[in-house]
């Protein structure tokens, strides 16, 4: 092999690998040692697996619609392959919802999940102390620098938890078997115990909500209860609805409405009237009244007049005063009045003349009066028309008080039958949902049904008695054809890169001489 041409003879690839033999056989020998270490190190991984028969419990095309009572019709056709059952079992059976109920019933926790037998556990050990140690080295350093928070207590064991789920659902093997309606599943752990026991767990608990979800739920039956209670109400309400409606007259109701506010209208009207006149009769009956009390019933007809004696003797006595008053004022008695004692009593007598009548009535003759007994029948007369008047304002009271009655029924029966109108709809609409929802109930039980398949179990997980992981002989051989492709790629490698002389011709090639001579080792 020369560095100036492409070409590499076999014989070039013979003396490069026995020049380099050595330390590409010491590479292989150190890595075929450290890979058996290694692999005699590693946790064993057992597998135990059940085998489950996926059989159709209905035919693949069916037709679903709705019952006899029902009002409307929806017919609902699918079609769902065996391939598409199979697929919907595998996921079921690999849900976290069923994973985790498996996982509650075992009780399974971490350590039980990691655990490893033999001396294999002191090395698994170590192995999560010092990951463990990293971890937390590298927590702490983030909550220093300040990239992530201190997680409290329950956010700790909440992950844990979901790492433990994650953990256990990686190690589930839920595949199809080739050619056929078989199902293998299998579960994978360090512990053969636990492997077998999860992995018949898993079908038990698969199998019984399989059984549990093809069972009735119930939920037709209950919607079939309540669309027949339903239907007995709106026929009820049908019923109740034509009684009132032929509590109603021949008239319309519109009509016999507005005829019984027209009579009402009207009835008010004349009271109106009435009232008015009333009003009229109580002003006139008050005014005669006021004239009978200023008219006397009775008045004088005749009647003589006479002097009076009282007032002649007193004019007398003023007369003889005034005479002895002007007596005395021509001579002067001593024995007699004084002047003024004599005025004092003149002025008496005069003022006591002044206020007497000189006539006094004698035989007087009275009569009825007319007027008075005018006003008197005039008040009679009204008095009789306002009790008339009151009479016929009560009794038109009366007519409206039975208009208003007659309205109020009339009313009340109407908003009862407009009522049993809006209940008997609602009811109506009440029926029609439950027998929707009785229909949506089957048809989904059906599906249910058409979608689950029935799962037997044909071969039942025993205990594996050797693990799957690691293959040790095949970890050892590909680490030591790894180790010995390397190394002679290393030497290749090494081997176009080096530049010395090593031969006659690389000399020749280089000093552009002819070759005079070769010299042997010696020793």
């Amino acid at each position: 092999m020369t560095n100036g041409e492409s070409f590499v003879s076999v014989r070039d690839v013979l003396r490069v690998l026995f020049r380099r033999g050595r330390p590409i056989l010491t590479v292989t020998i150190a890595a075929t040692i450290i890979c058996t270490v290694v692999v005699y190190l590693m946790p064993p991984t057992f597998e135990a697996a059940n085998k489950v028969l996926v059989r159709r419990t209905l035919p693949d095309v069916e037709e679903l619609s709705l019952s006899q009572d029902a009002r409307q019709s929806s017919p609902i056709f699918r079609q769902l392959s065996q391939a598409d059952v199979i697929n919907t079992e595998i996921a079921i059976i690999k849900s976290r919802d069923l994973v985790i109920q498996v996982m509650d019933d075992m009780d399974l926790t971490r350590k039980r999940f990691d655990r490893v037998l033999g001396y294999r556990r002191h090395v698994r050990a170590a192995y999560k102390s010092v990951r463990g140690a990293m971890r937390s080295a590298v927590q702490e350093v983030k909550y220093f620098v300040g990239l992530a928070t201190r997680p409290t207590a329950e956010e700790i064991a909440v992950r844990k938890h979901e790492a433990l789920i994650s953990d256990v659902s990686a190690a589930l093997v839920v595949e199809q078997i080739p050619e056929s309606d078989v199902v293998r599943v299998g579960f994978r752990c360090s512990d053969p115990a636990l492997a077998a026991a999860f992995a018949r767990s898993l079908c038990e608990h698969a199998i019984s909500w399989h059984i549990e979800k093809l069972r009735p739920t119930g939920n037709l039956s209950f919607y079939v209860e309540q669309a027949e209670v339903a239907r007995s109400a709106v026929e009820n309400l049908e019923k109740e609805m034509a009684e009132a409606r032929s509590s109603l007259n021949l008239i319309g109701a519109d009509s016999r409405k507005a005829l019984l506010v027209q009579h009402q209208l009207s009835a008010k009207a004349r009271l109106n009237q009435i009232e008015a006149r009333r009003f009229a009769s109580d002003a006139g009956i008050a005014a005669l009244e006021a004239q009978l009390v200023s008219e006397p019933a009775m008045i004088t007809l005749s009647q003589e007049t006479v002097a009076n004696p009282v007032w002649q003797s007193v004019s007398m006595k003023a007369a003889e005063l005034d005479l002895q008053r002007s007596e005395t004022a021509t001579k002067f008695s001593e024995a007699g009045r004084t002047m003024k004692d004599m005025d004092r009593a003149l002025g008496g007598a005069r003022d006591l003349v002044d206020r007497l009548d000189p006539r006094l009535e004698g035989k007087r003759v009275e009569g009825v009066n007319t007027v008075h007994q005018a006003l008197r029948q005039s008040l009679s007369n009204l008095a009789s028309e306002r009790a008339a008047l009151v009479a016929e304002g009560e009794v038109i009271k009366n007519q409206i008080a039975a208009f208003g009655v007659d309205l109020r029924a009339l009313n009340e029966r109407t908003y009862r039958v407009d009522e049993l109108e809006r209940q008997l709809k609602s009811r109506t609409t009440m029926y029609e949902r439950c027998l929707r929802n009785a229909e949506i109930a089957r048809v989904g039980e059906d599906r249910q049904r058409n979608r689950l398949a029935n799962l037997g179990v044909i071969e039942s997980a025993g205990m594996p008695l050797s693990p799957i992981k690691p293959r040790k002989w095949l970890y050892i051989l590909l680490s030591a054809a790894g180790a010995m492709l390397l190394s002679i790629c290393w030497s290749f490698a090494v081997e176009l890169n080096d530049e010395t002389v090593g031969n006659e011709m690389q000399l020749k090639e280089h000093l552009d001489s002819p070759v005079l001579g070769v010299l042997q080792r010696c020793t």
